[in-house]
């Protein structure tokens, strides 16, 4: 069963590879920290506040100690208006301090129910949400083509420094 780490959080990005497993008979045993789709996880170790929205899971998992998992209520709050407003807006939101990187300085669930999230009409935070979909799809081809581009240069430079290519 799949247990998520601080690597599988980028900047509002979750991301599926790179997760430690536990048995079936330990994850009984931690069911109490498993994850749902939709779910916010921050970090509260290392980069500290680091979070994201979990999607396309489809089978159980669960979080590591050094994350927070959140649920919100989706008929009130966007997860991903959530995560954006408290990636962007850092310390402005409530008693929350960042250090010299950026990174919030402490996080606990303690402070995160002491928040005072400021509430948009649910309807304006779900335009927001669905425009930030709709321009990560535009951003999935031009990434695979950056890639693409990497990899054909990184071939030239090696078919050149090998002799292989004279000009």
């Amino acid at each position: 069963m799949p247990v998520w780490t601080i690597y599988n959080i980028a900047e509002n990005k979750f991301i599926k590879n790179g997760c430690l497993f536990i048995t079936e008979e330990k994850y009984q045993k931690l069911k109490a920290y498993s994850v749902d789709e939709g779910d916010v996880l921050i970090s509260r170790a290392g980069t500290v506040g680091k979070m994201c929205v979990v999607n396309s899971i489809d089978y159980p998992s669960i979080i590591s100690t050094n994350l927070i998992r959140l649920s919100l209520n989706p008929s009130k709050i966007e997860a991903l208006y959530f995560t954006s407003l408290m990636t962007y807006f850092k310390c402005k939101i409530g008693r929350l301090k960042t250090g010299e990187d950026g990174a919030y300085t402490f996080m606990n669930t303690g402070i995160l129910n002491d928040l005072r999230i400021p509430l948009p009409p649910f309807e304006l935070q779900r335009s927001f949400t669905k425009i930030v979909e709709q321009v990560e799809k535009i951003k999935k081809p031009q990434q695979q083509s950056a890639l693409e581009i990497n990899n054909l240069f990184d071939a030239l430079v090696q078919k050149t420094f090998s002799g292989e290519l004279v000009l």
